[in-house]
């Protein structure tokens, strides 16, 4: 039987050599087909792919006009602040083209109402003549020759605006920086009105003045009409057309802070010069993948082969997979048990070669067994071959390196002939089982004793009985002892807070009818009627019915740690400089708020904005300016009654204020003068100069039912003021026509 074994191994390693080539060979081809079909798929992808960088470029130029514009009227702002409490400015000497971020101004002017200079570079046009001059901030000049961005801030001395300061930004330098910071570069540009009219006297291609009647040779009315609406409502639009059998697409983006769109569009003739990009892309990636997994497959079919030639005495033994650590082996029966076949997968166990294992044990797998187990690993072999029986050990080995390994020895007695005999082991390294029961027992051991020192309580309550069972340490803990053993004196639900009663209760009465576990932080009363949390971990035991016998349960003193908890969250919730609500626990409360007000309540939300804050800390210091956020803060906590309102501070120099339960517009107005009145001035606040304040306003649910959209609107309100000279209230107006703004009284 031996020979025939030894005749057939090469046979039987040749056809599995075979199969698996074959099987390399089909892994190859399905290989092939899945590229092939990517490409394809990349191939039918591309149109979208060039879709999706028109509409991207397009927002990536929309937001550096934003930003931008953002920019310049912060600064213009800045300028008119200074100018407005008496600041003598040389404007034309004044750089504003070397900052990036904002408008080259080809001129910086500060006019008068009529429109006369009264400093600053001389305007190339009536700057009077200019529609919402004094009003707007932002405008466009009435020639059509060259056009000209043109940004205004009102300047207000005293009570009412009498100046402006203008910035003048030509429209074809816009058009050329959106050009030249573009991902877009090959697409053409036009800026629009949401009527579709051009903001220059640029044409589209057919000689068309408007985006509606230059789209009117190519699209149907219902795509037009759907073309006006998306202008109209201010949203993004992207669609594609034949012009001429040329197809062509083009997507509209709405710039905001203006009623003007930036339309792009670009031919699918220039497509490729996108697309070939992203395809180049990808072939690289795929290209990668193939090596890889070329290389992958190199090397297991050099492992296979490695495998595959091995010592023809090892082919009787059984293969282990890879996942099991492992091995085989067999020995003769004799005094010192000596090898006779060692697997390639325990060589690779002792990390070692066949040779070299051979002759660090003696050849004996009596030798090989570690010292200490040895008398009784021994005397089991040799019970093991009186009896003719299988055998399962667990035993120890010490590598020459002196690493212990713990093995599980599974071994059955094999008789070749009625002279010779062997026994052929399988063996598992144990090794990290039997590291991780030794973690365990020192934990168990370990949290044991901390168990014994820590403030805490054991009870068991004996279900079929009805009593309770306490460990000692139960008057140390609660400064009493129970009377006897009955639930009524050991865990009376009087001595339970009335909050935590409920759950209390029903933590004991899941366990009773068949809960595992549970556990809950309660207020439990000591001998002094004083409550202290304590958690409560309870587990059930069943019998063999599976039914509910005893419950073991546990009482931790956590009064500390709730203190501690506590504590940690007033602070992560308050602002340190003001004592206010921070940032985030102030959104938190007004939207729990929000989430739980009824349809007919009415609540108000108020930024509060100090004036010229800026230019406070950069005056006085911003020690001063603290020491001014500080005050104003107190002023209106003193003032606000915390029932009627919720406050916080929101930014730098921002604070907001909900305000609950807004009977009529009356009270409305009059609850928000009375926000307004702390800054009105007082001399013991200790200012230098007079400090006022901007209130933007919104209410619920007249202007939003969220938290974002009552803040979004309240902001509009706060820049209508400080936009029309700060100093004043505004309340949301979605027809804002400047009426509701009012002096602070």
């Amino acid at each position: 039987m031996t020979s025939e074994s030894h005749t057939n191994g090469p046979d039987r390693t040749s056809s599995r050599r075979r199969w698996r080539i074959f099987g390399f060979l089909a892994l190859l081809c399905f290989i092939v087909l899945i590229v092939g079909a990517l490409l394809a798929y990349m191939e039918a992808e591309q149109q979208k792919d060039v879709s999706r960088m028109l509409i991207t470029g397009g927002i990536q130029d929309v937001r550096i006009l934003e930003t931008k514009m953002q920019a310049s009227l912060y600064h213009l702002e800045s300028l008119a602040s200074l100018l407005a409490i008496g600041y003598r400015l040389e404007l034309e000497k004044i750089s504003v083209s070397t900052e990036s971020q904002r408008f080259a101004f080809t001129s910086l002017s500060y006019v008068d109402l009529a429109g006369e200079l009264l400093c600053g570079d001389p305007l190339p046009f009536e700057v009077s003549d200019i529609p919402g001059f004094g009003v707007d901030v932002l405008a466009m000049t009435t020639d059509t020759i060259n056009p000209n961005l043109v940004l205004m801030i009102p300047v207000k001395h005293q009570v009412a605006v009498d100046s402006v300061l203008v910035g003048v930004y030509p429209l074809e330098n816009l058009k050329k920086l959106l050009t030249e910071n573009s991902p877009t570069p090959l697409a053409t540009r036009y800026v629009i009105r949401a009527d579709g009219t051009l903001l220059s006297n640029k044409e589209f291609p057919t000689g068309s003045k408007t985006l509606l009647a230059y789209l009117g040779n190519f699209l149907h009315d219902e795509e037009l009409t759907l073309v006006q609406r998306d202008l109209l409502s201010g949203k993004t639009g992207f669609f594609d057309y034949s012009d001429n059998g040329i197809l062509t697409f083009m997507s509209f983006l709405p710039i905001p802070k203006t009623n003007w769109f930036l339309v792009q569009s670009v031919p699918a003739s220039v497509m490729p010069r996108y697309a070939s990009i992203v395809n180049l892309r990808r072939t690289l990636m795929v290209m990668i993948l193939l090596l890889f997994l070329a290389l992958l497959s190199i090397l297991a079919l050099l492992r296979w082969n490695r495998r595959i030639v091995t010592d023809s005495r090892n082919t009787q033994l059984l293969k282990l997979p890879d996942t099991i650590p492992g091995g085989e082996f067999t020995c003769r029966v004799s005094a010192e048990f000596q090898f006779d076949q060692v697997s390639p997968e325990l060589l690779q166990l002792f990390d070692c070669s066949e040779q070299k294992f051979r002759s660090d044990f003696g050849n004996s797998f009596e030798k090989m067994v570690y010292r200490e187990d040895r008398e009784w690993v021994m005397a089991e072999r040799k019970a093991q071959i009186q009896e003719a029986r299988s055998s399962l050990v667990e035993y120890r080995v010490q590598l020459p390196t002196g690493r212990i390994l713990w093995l599980s020895d599974w071994s059955r007695p094999l008789e070749l002939s009625k002279s010779e005999h062997r026994l052929h082991s399988l063996v598992l390294d144990i090794t990290a089982q039997r590291e991780a029961q030794e973690q365990m027992r020192i934990s168990e051991e370990r949290y044991r004793l901390v168990a014994l020192q820590s403030r805490s309580a054991v009870f068991e309550w004996d279900l079929r009985k009805n009593e309770f069972y306490r460990s000692p340490n139960w008057k140390d803990l609660f400064g009493y002892s129970p009377i006897d053993n009955s639930p009524e004196h050991i865990f009376a639900m009087d001595r339970v807070h009335p909050e935590d009663r409920q759950k209390t209760s029903a933590l004991f009465l899941a366990c009773r009818e068949g809960q595992k576990s549970g556990e809950a932080e309660i207020r439990f009363k000591n001998n002094e009627e004083n409550p202290i949390w304590v958690r409560l971990c309870i587990s059930t035991l069943f019998d063999e019915a599976n039914q509910p016998v005893r419950i073991i349960g546990r009482l931790f003193d956590i009064e500390h740690e709730v203190n501690e908890r506590q504590q940690l969250n007033l602070l992560a919730q308050t602002d340190a400089l003001t004592g206010l609500l921070n940032k985030r626990a102030i959104e938190k409360s007004i939207e729990d708020f929000l989430l739980h007000a009824k349809p007919n309540e009415r609540h108000a939300l108020c930024i509060i904005d100090i004036d010229h804050f800026k230019i406070v800390n950069d005056t006085s210091g911003h020690q001063y300016g603290d020491t001014v956020l500080r005050k104003v803060s107190a002023k209106l906590t003193a003032l606000l009654d915390p029932h009627q309102y919720l406050m916080g501070r929101v930014g730098g120099d921002e604070l907001l204020v909900l305000i609950k339960q807004v009977a009529s517009d009356q009270e409305l107005m009059d609850r928000i003068v009375l926000l307004s009145s702390i800054f009105k001035a007082n001399p013991e606040d200790g200012f230098r100069e007079p400090i006022t304040g901007s209130l933007g306003v919104a209410v619920y649910p007249d202007h939003g039912d969220t938290y974002t959209i009552l803040f979004q609107r309240a902001d509009q309100a706060l820049y209508h003021v400080k936009s029309h000279g700060r100093d004043g209230i505004h309340i949301f107006n979605p027809h804002d026509d400047g009426l509701l703004a009012r002096q602070i009284p």
